[in-house]
């Protein structure tokens, strides 16, 4: 995980990345676990860190940080009365990472991605400058809209690929989808899953 962060470090030189995602093909690849460690790392090399359950539809930050989830993202896009700083938690334990989880699961979560309210809250979490990194689990690229729709508030995007898992033609579809995105920058493959046998022959 840190030679994960190492590298998504040497990539944001040439260009600002502050809002990244790791994202997936289809469900149950390890993305939001991928995600949660990736902000863990940062945290513990210094970095300040908010993580955002952008998963709407199968959260599990909540879970993964045992948190409580009343309050949370579908909640700040759906009540202009809520400020976002009250609903961001500390995990305890772990000084520079913050989570806001999902909050109640809403009936249309592509209209609150695709919102003019998520980008707001975003644009407001960075202008804010209280954290250096701010990383979305987003749900999986193909099945539903909801990423494609999210895609347009990160600034990079990397895509996790279980090798013994998913069909090839899988993630090639996913990959190019993000390539063609126009909104974020596709920055690499991730493997997770690989069969340890290495076959060998004789020259």
């Amino acid at each position: 995980i840190r030679n994960l962060y190492l590298s998504y470090s040497l990539s944001n030189v040439a260009e600002e990345f502050k809002v990244i995602t790791i994202t997936s093909s289809i469900s149950s690849e390890g993305k939001s676990f991928l995600n949660a460690m990736l902000a863990e790392s940062g945290s513990k090399l210094g970095k300040k860190v908010l993580i955002i359950d952008a998963d709407l539809r199968k959260p599990k930050m909540q879970k993964l940080f045992e948190l409580e989830n009343v309050i949370g993202l579908a909640s700040l896009l759906t009540d202009k009365k809520l400020n976002w700083k009250d609903a961001i938690q500390k995990v305890e334990n772990k000084n520079n990472l913050s989570v806001l989880t999902s909050g109640p699961k809403p009936p249309d979560s592509i209209r609150l991605l695709s919102s003019s309210e998520m980008k707001n809250l975003i644009d407001s979490i960075k202008d804010s400058n209280m954290f250096d990194l701010i990383i979305l689990d987003l749900p999986p690229v193909l099945g539903m809209a909801d990423a494609s729709y999210a895609l347009k508030n990160i600034d990079c995007v990397a895509l996790i690929c279980s090798l013994e898992n998913v069909p090839r033609e899988i993630p090639k579809e996913a990959a190019r989808i993000l390539k063609s995105n126009p909104y974020t920058s596709y920055v690499g493959l991730i493997v997770n899953e690989v069969n340890d046998k290495v076959s060998s022959t004789k020259p």
